[in-house]
């Protein structure tokens, strides 16, 4: 294959893949309601689990003018990206393996399938709400004025 033929290849796969990530955006912005509720959820849950004074309200605020819309377009921007990842991975796929030997090729499906798979036992990891997990540091408690109380303790001794 020679160059332009390689970067014609290219140009073909990043269509592909943009126009998969743009359908995906409009799919979220179709169900962008349902999509800010299950990502506003773990928030939520949180507050109600927690002291009122932690949370002065579940909803989310606006700051500026156009945040709302700038919002709605990064969260449609993100979720057409996560729904066309498999899309995409195999464009990158399709243009990459004609590259690699029949050893290569070999090692690089385990290598894919158990990262997709660790990326998404992560995903929902941190997704799910733990009772074991503590909003406390190991350093002991906060004090109002920021420090710890046991490194306040040891400084107000060393004085």
């Amino acid at each position: 294959m020679s160059l332009t033929e390689h970067l014609g290849e290219l140009r073909y796969r990043i269509i592909r893949s943009a126009l998969a990530i743009a359908l995906g955006a409009v799919v979220i912005m179709v169900f962008y309601d349902q999509v800010l509720d299950f990502l506003v959820e773990p928030y939520r849950s949180l507050c109600a689990r927690k002291d009122p004074a932690f949370c002065s309200s579940d909803d989310l605020f606006t700051l500026d003018p156009v945040e709302g819309f700038s919002t709605r377009l990064r969260v449609a921007t993100y979720g057409g990206v996560v729904i066309a990842l498999p899309v995409v991975m195999w464009q990158i796929w399709r243009f990459i393996v004609p590259a690699l030997e029949g050893r290569e090729k070999r090692y690089a499906i385990p290598f894919v399938l158990t990262s997709v798979t660790l990326f998404l036992l992560g995903g929902a990891i941190a997704y799910s709400p733990s009772s074991k997990r503590s909003s406390s540091s190991s350093h002991g408690p906060v004090t109002t004025s920021g420090r710890c109380s046991r490194s306040r303790s040891t400084s107000d001794s060393s004085s």
